[in-house]
């Protein structure tokens, strides 16, 4: 069942951020990093960010249990002032490639042609392929543009995918006529890293 996340529910959020940051980017951000990442933290950050309201949280539940979580809201980039992002996308990594990723991701194309928005924007992780794979198995490609961003006293890149969400879903390459690395808009706590990259 997926439903719309609620204070109570950042704790499961929270502990499922932390567990999936260390399963999914081990080898790619530094140990210490992932080491000094705290559930009780994240907790606190959560309950903030289920309060301000600027993004949709929803979380899909097995056996009354949640096992992956998904931010969807406005695009935050200049250059897709038409188009929706999901702003993260978490599993519980013991629940990895059991079809709850794909299930949420659908659900976010089904909200945007409902929101008649046609397009659906995302960030990765340069290095990570896992997750890149997995994006571009459900049509999503990169469109050229990409961003810098420091992890652990670690500069990596961030590249943007995108995918047409059409009534046929025909998944296309979106040309970008700006700069290669993209500008973002501020919505709240976005620019203090909401889901993405940074921890506070």
């Amino acid at each position: 069942m997926i439903r719309s996340a609620t204070l109570r529910d950042a704790r499961s959020i929270a502990r499922i951020h932390v567990d999936s940051w260390r399963a999914a980017y081990e080898g790619i951000v530094p140990d210490a990093f992932l080491d000094e990442l705290d559930i009780e933290r994240r907790t606190k950050r959560w309950s903030t960010i289920l309060s301000a309201s600027q993004s949709e949280t929803f979380v899909l539940e097995s056996e009354n249990k949640i096992v992956a979580w998904l931010s969807y809201g406005p695009c935050r980039d200049d250059d897709c002032e038409d188009s929706v992002e999901v702003w993260a996308l978490y599993v519980c990594p013991s629940q990895w490639r059991c079809g709850y990723g794909s299930a949420l991701m659908r659900f976010a194309e089904n909200l945007a042609r409902e929101s008649r928005r046609g397009n659906i924007a995302l960030w990765v992780l340069e290095q990570n392929l896992a997750g890149r794979h997995f994006y571009e198995r459900l049509g999503y490609v990169p469109d050229g543009v990409k961003k810098p961003i420091e992890i652990g006293n670690l500069s990596l890149e961030e590249l943007r995918y995108q995918r047409k969400v059409t009534p046929e879903g025909a998944p296309a390459l979106i040309p970008s006529n700006r700069p290669s690395v993209a500008k973002q808009k501020t919505f709240g706590f976005s620019q203090q890293g909401f889901p993405r990259y940074r921890w506070k």
